[in-house]
């Protein structure tokens, strides 16, 4: 799912780049933090200057594609912005001992899941009303109890707070998540993380050492 997305959004990039033949060093696909002069921290430690002052609406992390011009400082880069997106972007519920019930557990899927700009970063997938109705609520919980020195454990969870009728259609929805780490991260220069979700009736995990 998340290939598709991106797929659509490169489509929608490459359509602009035709109308626009200037040229480009390369195109880069990020998520990162927007500062207020509109330029944008990326998750890879380089910041971007567009050519037009961007407006991100108060958003405080951004998935963007855009197209690096030059170089015009040390990790500093002129670029061109072709589009960006918004994705959910909050920290984690600490909690010790059982999960909250609170929380919720309807289905929700990790299509895939990377550390950066020190957030856990995912493209999730979840069903959802075909009519759009319904209030849905997603949180990474983090089990402070279980976690230890060089692991910490996750749970994705996903509640359906209203009209959840099972008699009505469902269709997928994906979109991407960012959850900051700040506070739960070690002092140290690695870490495994491991996340517990469940679809389809199925519980699942994805576990990997990220570089802090």
């Amino acid at each position: 799912m998340k290939r598709t997305i991106r797929l659509l959004l490169l489509a929608a990039a490459l359509l602009t780049a035709c109308n626009n033949p200037d040229p480009f060093q390369y195109r880069v696909f990020t998520m990162g933090f927007p500062n207020p002069d509109g330029s944008l921290f990326g998750d890879d430690g380089n910041t971007y200057f567009f050519e037009e002052k961007t407006d991100w609406n108060g958003a405080e992390r951004v998935v963007a594609i855009f197209d690096v011009l030059k170089s015009v400082a040390d990790s500093t880069y002129q670029a061109r912005l072709q589009s960006y997106l918004v994705p959910l972007y909050k920290k984690p519920v600490v909690y010790k001992g059982e999960l909250p019930d609170s929380l919720g557990a309807f289905p929700i899927r990790i299509s895939d899941a990377w550390y950066g700009g020190r957030c856990i970063n995912m493209y999730n997938v979840i069903s959802v009303r075909e009519d759009g109705a319904g209030l849905h609520r997603i949180n990474l919980a983090f089990d402070e109890e279980a976690s230890v020195a060089d692991t910490l454990y996750f749970t994705l969870t996903h509640n359906f707070a209203e009209g959840a009728e099972e008699t009505l259609a469902l269709v997928d929805y994906g979109f991407y998540t960012s959850f900051n780490l700040d506070g739960l991260l070690p002092e140290r220069d690695s870490i495994a993380i491991k996340i517990d979700w469940s679809w389809d009736g199925n519980s699942s995990s994805s576990a990997g050492k990220v570089k802090i």
